[in-house]
């Protein structure tokens, strides 16, 4: 979906913030903001207590309303009054381990009762009505304004922002007209966003649900009558387990074979590459199943191409069954990992515990390889919607970073509500 665009291109301004539109204002933000550290307190908790800001409510971004909130603590009234939250308080994390984490900002858009916020966060309160607070919200997302903001932070073990550093950080500030059109424009790539975000995951839920009813022969399909049986994994695939090639063998610059060692090797059910190994141990065919035996155990993704496994990694080949339909199983197998890892000890799984691996399936492969095109479909579904996603937010991050500094102006005629 592609979303009209009611702007129109405006006077391009450099990062030193001296060339902006006319009748914006370059500011800095001593002149509308008065900043305080947060409450230093030992014990947080869930459940009861005044309700507390903290980084991690700052860190998801976006507004701060008071339902979301979850963290509370024990406060007296003097210090209730002091770090009070007020709707338009803008906050920002004061550390992070890295200067692109530092800064990141979040508005109070309710009218907050007796919350406070953290010692791990900086309260923002606006001296005046310069600043509408729906524009805060996306005005400090934007490029320039993360780069001012990084740029004077300080950095020593860790990333450390202060009110004393952001008084000195720049932005350049439309009328409120502006600002009231330029929160429109984005609100609208929001609402579109949110509204595929619920597509996705009503669609997540129908596949669950088939899964569900199909990969366990309560639902079956029209034609299809053949008995079910129990088998186990190595009855219908080989499995190969991985070995860790020594470190001295891993690089950067292609050399060998990419090596798949745990989940963060697995994006998006499929392998991705993040080093290669010139020292080949165990490998794994373009198409095989790769499943993680080590913590998280038992996520499922599929080879791109050719790859070494490591140890945190075996791969599943099937010998006599749709290998689709072994993919979505083990899929559906996933949750099942899982809550054997609730227990403290749990960390990996054995060649034995995979090759072991009771499964109950069709003996008509006709009847897996339409259970796995059902499946297949929906999935597919989902990358559509997902694809359609990324673009609105890259249209979104787009117009953020240009609407934000004046590049492309909003017409006049843009209706706000």
């Amino acid at each position: 979906m592609v979303r009209k665009r009611p702007w129109k291109k405006g006077t391009k301004m450099k990062n030193n913030q001296k060339n902006i539109p006319d009748g914006w204002q370059a500011i800095k933000l001593s002149s509308i903001f008065e900043f305080k550290n947060g409450l230093n307190k030992e014990k947080t908790f869930f459940g009861h207590g005044t309700p507390i800001i903290n980084y991690m409510d700052i860190n998801r971004g976006g507004g701060l309303y008071e339902d979301n909130i979850h963290g509370r603590v024990d406060v007296n009234k003097s210090e209730l009054d002091r770090f009070n939250v007020k709707k338009g308080d803008v906050f920002f994390t004061r550390t992070s381990e890295t200067l692109e984490e530092i800064g990141f900002s979040a508005v109070a858009l309710d009218d907050f009762q007796d919350t406070v916020f953290s010692g791990f966060v900086l309260r923002a309160r606006p001296k005046g009505q310069l600043l509408i607070p729906n524009f805060a919200q996306y005005c400090f997302k934007a490029q320039t304004a993360r780069k001012e903001i990084m740029e004077k932070s300080s950095y020593t073990t860790r990333a450390l922002t202060s009110g004393t550093l952001l008084n000195h950080v720049n932005i350049a500030l439309p009328p409120s007209p502006e600002q009231n059109r330029i929160v429109a424009v984005l609100e609208a790539w929001d609402r579109a966003i949110e509204k595929l975000k619920k597509k996705i995951e009503i669609k997540k839920q129908v596949k669950k649900g088939l899964m569900q009813e199909l990969l366990t022969g309560k639902t079956r399909l029209p034609g299809f009558q053949g008995d079910w049986h129990t088998v186990e994994l190595q009855d219908i695939c080989s499995i190969n387990m991985g070995q860790s090639p020594p470190s001295a063998a891993y690089n950067e610059n292609g050399d060998g074979l990419p090596l798949i060692q745990g989940n963060n090797d697995i994006k998006e059910r499929k392998t991705v590459v993040r080093i290669w190994t010139n020292q080949i141990t165990k490998t794994g065919d373009k198409g095989d199943i790769v499943m993680t035996v080590r913590a998280p155990v038992g996520w499922i993704g599929v080879a791109t191409e050719k790859v070494c496994l490591g140890r945190g990694i075996c791969s599943i080949k099937s010998k006599n069954s749709d290998p689709s339909f072994v993919l979505k199983l083990l899929e559906s197998y996933e949750s099942r990992w899982k809550s054997l890892e609730q227990g403290s000890t749990f960390s990996a799984v054995n060649s034995s515990d995979i090759k072991s691996l009771s499964l109950f399936v069709p003996k008509s492969r006709d009847e897996q390889g339409e259970i796995a095109n059902i499946l297949v479909m929906v999935d597919s579904e989902i990358g559509l919607l997902n694809k359609e996603r990324i673009i609105l937010q890259n249209q979104k991050k787009y117009l953020l970073n240009n609407l934000i500094t004046g590049a492309i102006r909003t017409p006049e005629t843009l209706k706000v509500n």
